[in-house]
């Protein structure tokens, strides 16, 4: 059976900043809420594997160049509309850092998802929105910069990209 797995980062110590943060949108949100139907997480790279497939993975990515862990700071709020869903999250800071933790995954997995992408886009996704007026929330919405270690770990993912469940993490 094939499983979506993603290697993520994870907060250290201040998931739960994240989680109250992203409770100011729920009135607004869809299906996507951290907190509810997934873990904060900065997604370096998705894959589908079965089970032995996604250790093979960890395993390699564990053995890589790839920091283990990485401090970050979450600097801006921010919306976008793709595919005609709203998303509410967080921009990180030392995204020259990201898009090489992302490419040293991404390499790994190639035979699955091919060479690293261009357009990865380093972010921790809040919640989803129908919203019309989603944009105006967010602007509304006081923010300072949340600041914590970030965890390289292996989860499953849903089909939205929610983060699931912790398999592994350093």
């Amino acid at each position: 059976m094939k499983y979506r797995y993603n290697v993520a980062l994870i907060p250290r110590h201040k998931a739960d900043d994240f989680i109250t943060l992203a409770r100011n949108f729920y009135p607004i949100a869809g299906q996507y809420k951290v907190g509810v139907s997934s873990l904060p997480h900065i997604t370096l790279c998705q894959f589908m594997a079965n089970e032995s497939e996604g250790e093979i993975f960890w395993e390699k990515v564990c053995d890589s160049s790839i920091d283990r862990a990485i401090t970050l700071s979450l600097i801006e709020l921010d919306a976008i509309t793709t595919d005609s869903t709203n998303w509410i999250f967080l921009r990180p800071n030392r995204l020259e850092s990201l898009m090489k933790m992302h490419c040293i995954v991404a390499d790994i997995i190639g035979t699955r998802i091919g060479r690293c992408f261009e357009n990865y886009d380093a972010h921790l996704t809040l919640v989803n929105s129908d919203e019309k007026t989603f944009q105006n929330q967010v602007m509304l919405q006081a923010y300072e910069p949340i600041q914590d270690e970030f965890i390289l770990s292996l989860g499953q993912t849903g089909d939205m990209g929610e983060y699931k469940k912790v398999i592994h993490q350093y």
